[in-house]
């Protein structure tokens, strides 16, 4: 059984979260939808690491899921880490499929013979600027880093023999190799987690905004599983008539009382504005409750809002 200790859960990234709210209510250009779709497949690629560490390295460690922080004004994201007692792994995670190839230092994609972002060269960056932030520390341990290929549908030609790749035949010999270590952890180890998590700065805003009107946006409820708004708003539970799934109707109106506010952060949310959200499909009094125990209530009278 792991005894890895996860210090922070990986949360959905926001600018996911940001599309998740507009897809359902806005038309997305074919760009903006495949962006969509690869920042998903690269947060699950992270996710189904996490799981393997958790399940094969049965020794002591600290997981660090997602590492975002700045050093020298230079902003970096940091897929995974473990903490061991004699190594910091560093994981660049990638979830792509498709057969790919090294040609004169370069990564390219076999079907279009495009060239990608260099991987490894990510990778080696984020080393960098972690061995910067983490100097101050003067610790004793070792950097260890990796780009890890978890999809079973990738395939790497011409890469060299000293790549710090793991390959995705290559998985399950290296989770055997991590699993024989002997880890014990002091606290010099609790220390270094606590400063990693001090210097960890909250997710980005989205990096790629889609131009959208409120006038032009999708109102009305919508099924939290399928985001279909053929939804049925009960007396107590929101049902979906698509794909049949039940949910209270407070935590449905909160849910969207949430994209209300990532979608349009210059609106404030008041009981007028997300009863048109929800094209009225919430009861005025469910609106009432669920604002007033979810948020501040800033008393202007006729005016008042929440935040």
């Amino acid at each position: 059984m792991s005894s890895v200790s996860c210090i922070k859960p990986r949360l959905t990234p926001r600018e996911i979260v940001y599309f998740q709210a507009l897809l359902p209510r806005f038309p997305l250009s074919t760009n903006d939808l495949n962006y969509y779709r690869n920042k998903v497949k690269g947060y699950e690629g992270e996710c189904f690491f996490d799981n393997l560490l958790l399940k094969n390295f049965s020794t002591q460690g600290y997981l660090v899921p997602y590492l975002n922080f700045e050093q020298n004004n230079t902003s970096c994201q940091i897929d995974t880490l473990l903490i061991t007692q004699q190594k910091i792994y560093l994981f660049e995670v990638k979830n792509f499929e498709g057969e790919h190839y090294i040609e004169g230092g370069n990564w390219c994609l076999r079907a279009s013979n495009k060239t990608i972002t260099n991987p490894v060269h990510q990778m080696q960056r984020a080393e960098t600027l972690l061995r910067q932030l983490l100097k101050p520390l003067r610790l004793d341990i070792q950097i260890e880093s990796y780009v890890v290929f978890v999809n079973p549908e990738f395939t790497l030609y011409h890469a060299p023999f000293d790549l710090p790749v793991i390959l995705p035949t290559q998985l399950n010999r290296f989770m055997k190799t991590l699993s024989h270590q002997t880890s014990t952890l002091y606290n010099s180890h609790r220390k270094l987690a606590e400063f990693l998590l001090d210097n960890h700065l909250d997710d980005p805003e989205s990096r790629r905004k889609v131009k959208y009107d409120y006038e032009n946006l999708k109102k009305g409820a919508i099924c939290s599983k399928c985001s279909s708004f053929d939804v049925v708003v009960g007396y107590h539970k929101t049902i979906c008539d698509y794909c049949g799934h039940s949910q209270a109707n407070e935590e449905n109106l909160l849910e969207a009382i949430k994209a209300f506010k990532l979608l349009f952060p210059e609106k404030r949310v008041t009981i007028n504005n997300i009863n048109e959200w929800s094209n009225s499909e919430h009861s005025t009094k469910t609106i009432r409750r669920v604002l007033k125990n979810n948020f501040e209530l800033v008393n202007l009278g006729r005016y008042s809002y929440y935040v």
